[in-house]
């Protein structure tokens, strides 16, 4: 996918990130300077250097290294072999303490999945032409493949179901959904210029890790499930910038959830 999706339809550089999901949304912690000194904090774990596997065979060869030492020792007591103990095992020692406790800050890999869009009512975007009228950003962080930030979106669009009903779906926030086909890599230097937008800068540590960058997007025709619940408009509604959305069709009723389908 190319890097037009930021212009073709912007993501939204305002709102809040759930500090669990890291997802941007309406609720959360602010994309400010001290939301953003929590969202690092969040974002970071750290990790021994070396693995278990490498500092435990150093810690016992330490040990053999000191007994066959101490036999010589037993039987020769060269002022030398005192002098080479005495500086073997602390050294020794400390090398595999060193291996088993250095740690280093690594992006956190457990942040949690969002629920798939499991029930809904079947349709397809209304509309012509090849313009994104929906998409979701999914940055993760290559470390475990925790997810780093998600911010789904949408302009106004409207849906006409299977059974010929039509649902208005409002612009702003939005959860989409959509088979693993369906998306495709966001170039980085695209992503890093719309971090520096959510003003990522200010933290003292990236709030938002990641090293590779995925999207899906929506536009005119394509099939899709649209979450319930629905409800009814009634004459006189609006929905977003529809003023003239026909009485008797629906709207998602919350944030709007939609999902491809193959």
């Amino acid at each position: 996918m190319s890097a037009d999706l930021f212009d073709r339809l912007p993501p939204p550089t305002s709102g809040r990130v759930d500090v669990e999901t890291r997802t941007l949304a309406d609720e959360g912690v602010a994309l400010d300077e001290a939301g953003l000194r929590e969202l690092a904090r969040a974002a970071w774990t750290v990790r021994h250097v070396r693995p278990f596997w490498l500092g435990m065979p150093l810690l016992l060869l330490t040990v053999v290294l000191a007994g066959v030492v101490g036999v010589w020792m037993a039987f020769d007591l060269d002022l030398g072999a005192w002098c080479f103990t005495a500086f073997l095992v602390p050294v020794s020692v400390a090398w595999a303490t060193h291996a088993l406790t250095t740690k280093v800050p690594v992006p956190n890999p457990s942040f949690h999945a969002t629920p798939r869009v499991a029930d809904g009512r079947r349709g397809v975007i209304a509309g012509d032409g090849d313009d994104p009228v929906g998409a979701r950003l999914e940055l993760t962080t290559g470390h475990g493949a925790g997810v780093a930030l998600r911010v789904g979106w949408c302009r106004d669009f409207e849906v006409t179901l299977e059974d010929g009903r039509r649902v208005y779906v409002p612009a702003g926030f939005a959860a989409v959904d959509a088979p693993t086909d369906r998306w495709e890599p966001v170039p980085k230097a695209s992503v890093q210029t719309y971090l520096d937008a959510l003003g990522a800068a200010k933290a003292p540590r990236p709030p938002f890790p990641f090293e590779t960058a995925y999207a899906v997007v929506l536009r005119p025709g394509d099939a899709i499930v649209v979450g319930e619940p629905l409800e009814r408009l009634a004459p006189g509604d609006t929905v977003g910038g529809f003023r003239d959305a026909a009485a008797g069709a629906f709207r998602p009723r919350g944030v709007p959830r939609v999902a491809l389908v193959d």
